[in-house]
């Protein structure tokens, strides 16, 4: 003879956990919708970075032009300017062991709810190959 004991006879989810399931899948679509713009225009940046320094005349150009030229890949990359940040406070271009580096280093800041926010930090830099 078989007995079935307290919670035997449950066969499928119950309410409570598709409850909790429901608010887990709503918590993580919510950080995604709040976080991904931030994700998504740091991807345009460190292309629009790793393509200016691939470029074969990267060695003689000028700081200036190196930025004019982030700019404007930013800009064609990205379909818009969505960049609400300083090209000319976070992008850094340096000559090392004669080679160029240019990089950007940047931290973003995204308030989630009440007081709470998240600050995401974020850095590329990428060499350019020797002459």
């Amino acid at each position: 003879m078989r007995t079935n004991k307290g919670l035997g006879k449950q066969r499928g989810f119950s309410t409570g956990c598709v409850l909790i399931g429901l608010v887990f899948f709503i918590s993580v679509a919510y950080l995604g919708v709040k976080l991904g713009p931030s994700y998504m225009e740091f991807r345009v940046i460190s292309n629009a970075v790793n393509e200016v320094v691939d470029a074969s005349d990267i060695l003689g150009l000028a700081p200036g032009e190196i930025k004019r030229r982030l700019r404007a890949s930013i800009k064609r990359n990205s379909g818009t300017n969505p960049s609400k940040l300083d090209l000319n406070k976070i992008a850094f271009i340096a000559a090392r062991d004669g080679k160029r580096v240019v990089g950007v280093e940047y931290e973003v800041m995204v308030k989630l709810m009440y007081n709470v926010s998240v600050l995401m930090h974020f850095q590329h830099e990428k060499v350019s190959k020797a002459p």
